[in-house]
């Protein structure tokens, strides 16, 4: 069902196993609607969970360990539908707790709709400046395209910090006139992530107590350190 050519592109490479489980599941799901030139299917969920039940044991899916893959002479269709189901859960699971640690990233911040259009206002101004600018042809595509890489993070769900730095970084020996629009980015995105880092407190703050059950030695707890690009900021940016 899944075969060397599915996997040959080291997709699974750099993953997680819950995450390359995930992927595995996925690929086998898709295999499901695939039909032959008379419309017949060529895959069911025996099918199905011959490959995923294999990468649940290989990866370690605890909640997939106790199942049985049965043979296609019993009475297969209801164990394997039943499996599915599981693993299709398993597999939402995963995404939703690869996801959730992705917004909890120190170097990411969410924009909203309005602070992602004034961004790219700011944006907008500093590449028409740069157009008029007498400088290289080569500096300027490298501005122009670490640009191109912020606008591409501000339309994720959060964006990557650094890639602000990126540009900073490309735009370094620029007038000063340009680099003022670039620093107004900085700044809108720092204090995006002051909100945010202050609404997280306030949810923390609000959340009840757990009651301890017995007292024990309390552990010393260390201060937070900064994120890179706060890091970066305070090495580089004279605010």
């Amino acid at each position: 069902m899944i075969t060397e050519e599915d996997l040959a592109g080291g997709e699974l490479a750099g993953m997680s196993p819950e995450q390359r489980f995930r992927f595995i599941e996925r690929l086998a799901a898709r295999r499901l609607e695939t039909r032959d030139s008379d419309g017949t299917w060529l895959y069911d969920d025996y099918d199905y969970m011959s490959s995923v039940y294999e990468a649940a044991r290989l990866f370690e899916i605890y909640e997939l360990l106790e199942w049985e893959m049965p043979r296609r002479t019993t009475d297969w269709e209801k164990t394997c539908r039943n499996f599915r189901a599981e693993a299709a859960r398993v597999s939402q699971r995963i995404l939703f707790e690869q996801y959730s640690l992705q917004e909890m990233d120190p170097n990411t911040v969410a924009l909203d709709g309005k602070t992602k259009e004034i961004v790219r206002f700011h944006l907008g101004k500093v590449r028409s400046a740069i157009d008029t600018e007498a400088m290289p042809n080569w500096r300027k595509q490298d501005i122009y395209n670490a640009i191109a890489a912020l606008e591409a993070e501000i339309d994720k769900a959060r964006t990557r910090l650094t890639s602000v730095l990126d540009v900073i970084g490309k735009a370094l020996e620029v007038p000063e006139r340009l680099m003022g629009g670039l620093l107004k980015v900085v700044g809108i995105m720092q204090e995006a992530k002051k909100a945010e880092k202050e609404k997280a407190k306030l949810v923390a703050s609000a959340k009840p107590k757990r009651i301890e059950q017995s007292k024990g030695k309390k552990l010393a707890l260390q201060k937070p350190e900064k994120s890179t690009f706060d890091k970066l900021l305070d090495d580089e940016i004279p605010f």
